[in-house]
């Protein structure tokens, strides 16, 4: 377990006057293992379990006077979170019971030296609001562990800004994460009375992270899926009112996914689709692929709103129409900013754009850029001109060369040349 103490209890509802946590040890437990474990994994639960028994008493509970919940290092970050959830659902769970006893004459009224007991209605909202508030705590625990990947990620995709040393990677982190960077070779004396700082050094916060987000992965709720579009709540919130509930984006992702593989996949390309995604993890989308990728989360979005209960709206259908249309075309008419290779395989690809593209950049490289608009006109033939085409005169023929997709061989007698040499 990881609440054990009354004092511990008392962090998160300062109202109990519990002397005993054996009243409510079974629905601690119930718990951790039903609510939590659900959102966080069993392996991520395990393994804080053991950290939870290697912390000292004054590092669980702490008061907020003399310790800032950001000078705690990552596990005891992730306790507080984790210990918050618990309380708030294991109570809940206990409200109905605890009105109640039980004793050789059955079920009566539970009434104490000192106080009334409470009536219905009283029991009811105080159970919905520790609901609410379990589920709160719940998200704020799910954003926690949203920012401890999306800062690792980034820092993991900068090959090229990559610290030499984990140490530097692990101060990078502890800043991004708001935290004061320490040199661990100086040591500071604590004054008599004040909690020892355990703030660990920035390489083993950083490895704490990574160990975090790596048991995270088996979990459940783990949202942070390779080839979705959408990799956040935050991001999905942008297109659909989701109030910032990542539960909520949680349970619409079987959603995402289907639409995302029978819709969206099947328009550009499996190829292209993880190409974006790729790039968008790392942050190396070019300008067009950057507009064509948020093209493509607004037609998502749509055809989950068409689709799943939970957002269900009757316009989104007819809407998404349009906008794939929309995406579609943008994606088509701009292909050669993407890449070529996982374009390729993409029902949009266009051969005669890349060749005209590929036409343009040989035209340049010979200081030739006007080669083919403004080709020199050459007197002598009555019924066709002759282009600079490719760096040769050719005669024009029933054909525009400077069209690369008109290019065809020459169909008059005598002349026997093709007009370019695109074919």
């Amino acid at each position: 377990m990881i609440v054990s103490t009354p004092e511990e209890i008392r962090q998160f509802l300062p109202s109990h006057v519990l002397v005993n946590i054996d009243t409510v040890r079974g629905f601690l437990d119930n718990s951790e293992h039903d609510f939590l474990a659900e959102r966080i994994g069993l392996p991520l639960l395990a393994r804080l379990q053991q950290e939870y028994k290697t912390m000292e008493e004054n590092d669980i509970v702490v008061p907020l006077a003399q310790y800032s919940y950001d000078k705690r290092n990552v596990w005891q970050k992730l306790l507080n979170l984790c210990q918050r959830v618990v309380v708030f659902d294991a109570f809940s769970r206990a409200a109905d019971v605890h009105a109640i006893s039980l004793n050789d004459a059955g079920l009566n009224i539970a009434e104490s030296q000192g106080y009334d007991a409470a009536d219905t209605k009283v029991v009811d909202k105080y159970k919905a609001q520790l609901a609410r508030e379990s589920h709160a705590a719940s998200n704020r625990l799910l954003i926690q562990l949203e920012e401890w990947q999306k800062s690792l990620g980034k820092r993991d995709a900068e090959d090229d800004s990559q610290p030499e040393n984990e140490e530097e990677t692990a101060a990078m982190l502890s800043e991004e994460d708001g935290e004061a960077t320490v040199d661990p070779s100086e040591d500071e004396e604590e004054p008599a009375g004040e909690p020892v700082d355990n703030e660990a050094d920035p390489a083993a916060e950083a490895q704490a992270m990574r160990d975090i987000i790596e048991l995270w992965k088996q979990s459940a709720y783990y949202y942070y899926a390779d080839g979705l579009l959408f990799n956040t709540a935050t991001e999905f919130g942008l297109y659909v009112n989701i109030y910032e509930s990542r539960e909520k984006f949680i349970q619409l992702l079987p959603d995402i996914r289907y639409c995302q593989e029978t819709h969206i996949e099947a328009e550009i390309g499996t190829e292209l689709l993880l190409d974006l995604i790729g790039k968008h993890r790392q942050g190396s989308l070019g300008k067009e692929e950057e507009i064509a990728y948020h093209k493509l989360q607004r037609v998502l979005s749509l055809q989950v709103e068409a689709r799943s209960k939970v957002i269900f709206r009757k316009d989104a259908k007819e809407e998404s129409i349009g906008h794939t249309r929309l995406a579609m075309e943008y994606i088509r008419r701009n292909q050669t900013k993407f890449d070529k290779e996982a374009m390729k395989t993409s029902p949009l690809f266009d051969w005669f754009l890349w060749r005209r593209e590929e036409v343009a950049d040989e035209n340049t490289d010979r200081k030739d850029p006007h080669a083919l608009k403004k080709p020199p006109f050459i007197p002598g033939l009555p019924h066709r001109d002759k282009y600079l085409v490719d760096g040769v005169h050719r005669a024009k023929c029933d054909y525009d060369p400077r069209d690369p997709r008109l290019h065809r061989p020459c169909d008059h007698p005598g002349d026997g040349m093709l007009v370019s040499s695109l074919i």
